[in-house]
């Protein structure tokens, strides 16, 4: 996360107090949308906030998921903590417009994917490796001896 990014965070007041500043800050969270585990959990209380017609209520349960959220955009998460010897992968997505970076160990590429493919309720995945070794276990075709190997 860069500091612009950071900074922005910080600057989202603590108590909103229009339905505008509500609609504007869910846009800029739905541009996030697919970043945020289980985001429409943690914006409900700022959702329901907008759906009463009459007058805008912001509540303690809006202020606390705007802290929740808060908290969570200030730290994201990490997935697995680099290890002394191991090498590491750099994914780079450049166009004429945005570049963007993951890091990644390269046992933990096929674990992400997988953990993400169950999320999203998918039946079917390909998944493609020249290890023979990894494909195998993933099929479920080859049991590992060693506990450190499942």
């Amino acid at each position: 996360m860069c500091i612009r990014q950071i900074k922005a965070i910080e600057e989202i007041p603590d108590m909103l107090t229009s339905k505008k500043e509500v609609q504007r800050l869910i846009g800029r969270i739905v541009a996030l949308w697919r970043f945020i585990s289980k985001s429409s959990e943690k914006c409900f209380k700022l959702f329901s906030a907008l759906k009463k017609q009459d007058r805008f209520e912001w509540t303690e349960e809006c202020q606390q998921a705007l802290k929740n959220l808060k908290t969570y955009l200030s730290n994201p998460p990490l997935l697995a903590k680099p290890k002394v010897g191991k090498r590491l992968l750099i994914y780079l997505d450049v166009s004429e417009v945005a570049v963007s970076a993951v890091l990644v160990r390269e046992d933990q590429v096929v674990i992400a994917g997988l953990e993400l493919a169950h999320e999203l309720g998918i039946n079917q995945i390909v998944i493609k490796s020249d290890s023979q070794l990894v494909v195998n276990l993933m099929l479920g075709t080859y049991t590992a001896r060693e506990a450190r190997m499942q």
